[in-house]
């Protein structure tokens, strides 16, 4: 790891640009940039690498964890982004839903965990749904239709 930097979300249309260009100076070669949102922070950082005259594919990498629409533009480009961990929100609903039944019931939480997913540039094309929404390849509505006796 070159750097650790925490920034508040809040800020970082102001603080990215800046953080961009320091990393740009500090590390002229290659490095990677890893980010718990790729929307709230490499959005307002990506600019400051066209103008710093990054290319778009080669010095720097970023991987973020939310799946934005935009993350995955970069991705399917190849434009400053090679993976983004995606939030599977229609499962996470669906969970939602089983657990807020659970627990009035007195029924313990499930203890399902949404296994981790990357999308890449190999698999951008087929893991994001043409709404542009990543949705597993997983039956989960059926899963949870049994475990509520709906099927």
């Amino acid at each position: 790891m070159l750097d650790y930097v925490s920034t508040p979300v809040g800020s970082a249309n102001q603080n990215m640009p800046g953080l961009f260009t320091s990393w740009i100076q500090k590390y002229p070669d290659q490095f990677y940039v890893f980010s718990v949102t790729d929307a709230d922070l490499f959005d307002p950082g990506l600019p400051a690498l066209r103008t710093g005259g990054v290319p778009p594919a080669g010095q720097i990498a970023s991987i973020g964890s939310d799946g934005s629409p935009a993350a995955d533009q970069r991705i399917r480009t190849g434009a400053y982004e090679s993976g983004t961990i995606p939030e599977p929100a229609e499962p996470q609903g669906w969970q939602s839903i089983d657990e807020l039944n659970r627990a009035p019931q007195g029924a313990p939480a499930s203890g399902f965990v949404q296994p981790l997913h990357i999308i890449t540039t190999e698999n951008v094309g087929t893991e994001i749904n043409a709404d542009g929404i990543y949705d597993p390849k997983v039956d989960y509505r059926s899963g949870h239709a049994k475990i509520w006796g709906r099927e």
